[in-house]
């Protein structure tokens, strides 16, 4: 007695399916393998091209050609000189910092409180800029404080 039915075992012998097509896989099983390596081809190309950044939300005040830009004060121990900072398209960097905090109404008015979602009461700190957007007025801006590539904080 055998442990392969009989039929198996006559389809496997005999000498006309020798030649015959065995069929592994099917396209179904393609495209899935198709779509993995083009994740991983994704995810590794951002890896090394890519860019992690920390953030920290200001507004720029741009008055007579000068632009002074203000963050929180609970954000100005993260900013430091040369920081980029954005305001919509224009990308400036940080060219000095002012270690007196004043108090956010005495130097914004509503809307650039609201920009910054300060409240009364709160305190900013005030950063020289190296560029100026072409208008005058109140901008929001963002201010990178850190910028890692991505592959360093996948693998750390």
């Amino acid at each position: 007695m055998s442990i392969f039915r009989e039929k198996s075992i006559e389809r496997i012998s005999s000498p006309e399916q020798l030649d015959s097509y065995l069929r592994v896989t099917n396209p179904p099983m393609w495209l899935g393998l198709g779509a993995v390596i083009l994740l991983l081809t994704g995810a590794l190309i951002w890896g090394i091209f890519g860019r992690l950044e920390s953030t920290v939300r200001a507004v720029a005040v741009c008055a007579e050609g000068e632009t002074v830009c203000y963050v929180s004060e609970t954000d100005f121990e993260r900013v430091a000189l040369s920081n980029e900072v954005r305001i919509g398209e224009l990308s400036a960097h940080v060219t000095g910092k002012e270690q007196e905090a004043v108090r956010a109404e005495t130097v914004l008015n509503d809307y650039a409180m609201h920009l910054c979602e300060l409240e009364e009461g709160e305190y900013v700190h005030a950063l020289t800029l190296d560029a100026a957007p072409e208008a005058e007025g109140n901008y929001a801006a963002t201010v990178v404080v850190e910028s890692i590539p991505a592959i360093r904080f996948l693998l750390n």
